[in-house]
C-alpha cells in the first residue's frame, strides 16, 4: 500500500502513477488529492493535509501512557485518543515514560532524564539532568556536573555546567554549592536547550552572609542570563546590629525563546519567584510559523507537549494533567500523563503489543 497523487478522474477509474485504478467504495476522489492504492485498486484518499486512510483493523490515534496505582503499585495504563475521547486498553507492568513520532516509539525511563526524542528513523536522543550539589552539613558532596546529549545511549555531546560559573566553594558546614538543570528540551537532530539553577551560599566568621540564585538557559554554545537574585547580611561589629540588602535582575518579559517540539516553542515572564511563589504563571505557546497558538498555565520547567487535532482544537499536556484546549477553553481529561510528546500514530498495534498488550 502507498500514496500517489490523482492526475485524472473518469467515473470510477483513477489516473495515479500512470496508471489507472478501480475506485473501490463510495468515496468521492477528485484531481489532486491524495489516495492509497496497491497498485490496482484505491482504497482511500485524503485531501492535501488529512488524514491517512488506515484498515479498519489498526488502531490509530494519539497514543498515551497514565500512572495509576493498582494491586498496591504504580501501574501504566495504555490508552489512546481517537474521536474525541479516551479509549483505554490495559495495564502494563513496568512504570515507564515514552516517547513517539508519527511511525516510531520508545519506551524510557524517566529518571535522570530532562527529555526524550525520537526521529522517523527510530532514533532515540535523551537529554540527561545535571544535580551538582555540595552542602556539608547534610553530607552532599555530589560534584558530577556533566550534561550528556544521547542518540541510541551513546554520548554525542556533553558539557561541563561548573566551569560555567566556577567551582564550588565551600568553607564552612553551612556554606552551600547547587548547579542543577531544571528544565530541558532536545530535538531530533540533537539540538538542545535547557534551564539551569545556579545557587551559593556562603557564611563568614563574622556574621556575613552572601547567597545568590542565578537562572540562565544554555543550548551548547551560549548562555543566555534570565534572572538573578542576591542577599547580603553583614553585622556591625560595633553594634552587633544586622543589616540586610537585596539585588535582583532579570531579562525582559518574554524575551527567552524556549523550544517546545516540532517547531512550536514558548515565551514566558521573567517572575524570580515563579517555583515558589503558588500563583499563576501563564506562558505564551507559539507555532513554527510565530503564530500564537495559546497562552498556558505552565513554565520552562513542565513538560509542555501540544497536539492539533483539527479545527483550532489541540491536546495539551503540562507535564501531569492532559487537556483538551477547544474554544479557548481547557477541559481536563486526566493526570498521570507519561508522554515526552503527544503525536498521532497513524498503527498503533505494534506500541500495544509492546506493551504487552
Amino acid at each position: 500500500m502507498h500514496r500517489a497523487r490523482v492526475k485524472a478522474v473518469r467515473g470510477n477509474r483513477v489516473l495515479a502513477d500512470g496508471t489507472w485504478l478501480t475506485c473501490i467504495g463510495n468515496r468521492t476522489v477528485r484531481e489532486g488529492e491524495w489516495i492509497w492504492t496497491d497498485g490496482r485498486c484505491v482504497y482511500g484518499h485524503e485531501s492535501e493535509g488529512g488524514s491517512s486512510y488506515v484498515p479498519t483493523n489498526v488502531l490509530s490515534g494519539i497514543p498515551l501512557l497514565q500512572i495509576k496505582w493498582k494491586d498496591q503499585k504504580n501501574q501504566m495504563l495504555h490508552s489512546y485518543y481517537a474521536k474525541g475521547k479516551i479509549h483505554p486498553l490495559g495495564f502494563s507492568k513496568e512504570d515507564i515514560w515514552m516517547v513517539n513520532s508519527s511511525s516510531r516509539f520508545a519506551y524510557v525511563s524517566g529518571y535522570g532524564m530532562l527529555d526524550a526524542e525520537i526521529d522517523e528513523r527510530g532514533n532515540l536522543y535523551t537529554l540527561e539532568a545535571v544535580n551538582a550539589l555540595v552542602f556539608p552539613l547534610i553530607g552532599a558532596d555530589q560534584r558530577d556536573s556533566i550534561l550528556s546529549v544521547k542518540r541510541n545511549g551513546e554520548i554525542i555531546a556533553s558539557y561541563d555546567l561548573v566551569p560555567m560559573f566556577g567551582a564550588p566553594v565551600v568553607s564552612g558546614p553551612t556554606d552551600l554549592y547547587s548547579c542543577q538543570t531544571e528544565g530541558g528540551r532536545v530535538d531530533k537532530a540533537g539540538n538542545f536547550k535547557v534551564m539551569i539553577w545556579h545557587a551559593t551560599s556562603e557564611h563568614g566568621g563574622d556574621g556575613s552572609h552572601v547567597s545568590t540564585d542565578r537562572y540562565v538557559f544554555f543550548d551548547g554554545q551560549n548562555m543566555e542570563p534570565w534572572m538573578e537574585k542576591t542577599k547580603t547580611t553583614s553585622r556591625d561589629s560595633v553594634t552587633g546590629e544586622s543589616h540586610t540588602s537585596e539585588s535582583r535582575w532579570s531579562a525582559p518579559d518574554y524575551s527567552v525563546r524556549y523550544p517546545l517540539h516540532d517547531g512550536m516553542y514558548m515565551r514566558f515572564p521573567a517572575n524570580l519567584d515563579y517555583l515558589i511563589s503558588g500563583k499563576r504563571y501563564i506562558s505564551k505557546i507559539y507555532s513554527a510559523k510565530d503564530e500564537l497558538l495559546m497562552e498556558l498555565e505552565t513554565n520552562p520547567t513542565a513538560r509542555t507537549s501540544l497536539c492539533p487535532l483539527g479545527q483550532g482544537k489541540y491536546l495539551v499536556s503540562t507535564g501531569s494533567p492532559l487537556y483538551l484546549w477547544k474554544d479557548g477553553q481547557f477541559t481536563e481529561l486526566m493526570r498521570g500523563c507519561y508522554n515526552y510528546r503527544l503525536r498521532r500514530m497513524s498503527n498503533l498495534n505494534k506500541w500495544k503489543k509492546a506493551g504487552g498488550l
